[in-house]
């Protein structure tokens, strides 16, 4: 097996924070850019 020390630890626990919060902010980025209203639809074509 391998030694974890503490050092190990905040190391490896500050990483995957940092990744989670980064990825909730690009998950939020997404979200918002997206329109909230449908489009108007188009208008109808001659027959």
């Amino acid at each position: 097996m391998f030694t974890f020390n503490a050092e190990h630890f905040y190391f490896l626990h500050d990483l995957i924070s940092s990744y989670i919060k980064e990825k909730a902010k690009a998950l939020t980025v997404t979200t918002s850019d997206k329109p909230r209203q449908r489009p108007a639809p188009p208008p109808p074509t001659p027959a």
